[in-house]
């Protein structure tokens, strides 16, 4: 992202900032990193509801016609999760590159489409950089999360989270890595 004001996780860490933040998902487990300013967390883990979302998340949702986005014409859809979410993606390619994704009222995204490289993630691209603290701060929603995921192993509750599927079903690279810049 290019930075962190639309993003609850980036935002709980760094709040009122306009430093970048990177969300990278490797081996079930989320971590946080700020580029600009040399830092890096272990957010949260896809046991506890936080890997990277199924490739057929949209496949319910609402289909809510066109709009001018990014001085392009886009598409839009709204699927209801905790929140609602609108997600925008560019209408004049075969497949839509994504625009902006509105969690209401908590996470607003932009995408940047002249950023979008497509083809496979290369190895270097999700590496977790070295001193990557093992927690992200407590005040940090990444600790409500923890705290989430640690509760239901204790009363052995075994799900994946809202929406999510084990890594193993996914189009990831090996290892189970997918990255969110």
């Amino acid at each position: 992202m290019a930075n962190s004001n639309g993003d609850r996780y980036c935002l709980s860490i760094h709040p009122r900032s306009d430093t970048p933040c990177t969300h990278l998902v490797v081996s079930g487990q989320r971590y946080l990193i700020f580029p600009e300013l040399g830092e890096c967390c272990k957010c949260c883990s896809s046991a506890g509801g936080c890997g990277i979302l199924d490739p057929d998340w949209l496949d319910a949702a609402e289909y809510t016609g066109q709009t001018t986005m990014q001085g392009r014409i886009a598409d839009s859809w709204t699927i209801r999760g905790l929140q609602p979410n609108n997600y925008y993606a560019t209408a004049d390619v075969p497949v839509g590159i994504p625009l902006e994704l509105d969690q209401l009222p908590n996470d607003y995204i932009t995408f940047h489409p002249d950023t979008l490289k497509l083809g496979p993630v290369s190895p270097k691209d999700v590496i977790v950089p070295e001193g990557c603290a093992e927690k992200c701060p407590l005040t940090s929603v990444c600790t409500i999360l923890q705290a989430k995921a640690s509760l239901q192993a204790a009363l052995g509750w075994r799900g994946q989270g809202r929406g999510a599927k084990p890594s193993s079903s996914r189009a990831e690279l090996s290892g189970g890595a997918a990255a969110v810049v």
